[in-house]
């Protein structure tokens, strides 16, 4: 996710003879939560920023459980 120079090396290598697949199999679940936890920081920023269809609370919104829509 991002790394062009590791993409390269995996393609040349067709996958650095499995190892990288074996490797990514372990570390995709841990990949996808923190691609989806940066989505949900990035989602709750705007949020906050647009204050749009949001009851006022006067903490700062820091979960998508503490949304209240009105």
């Amino acid at each position: 996710m991002g790394k062009w120079q590791t993409q390269i090396l995996f393609w040349v290598t067709l996958g650095g003879g499995l190892i990288w697949w074996v490797m990514d199999i372990f570390r995709l679940r841990q990949l996808v939560e923190e691609n989806n936890l940066n989505h949900q920081n990035q989602i709750l920023r705007e949020i906050n920023a647009q204050n749009v269809f949001i009851k006022f609370t006067p903490e700062p919104i820091t979960s998508i459980s503490d949304i209240q829509l009105v």
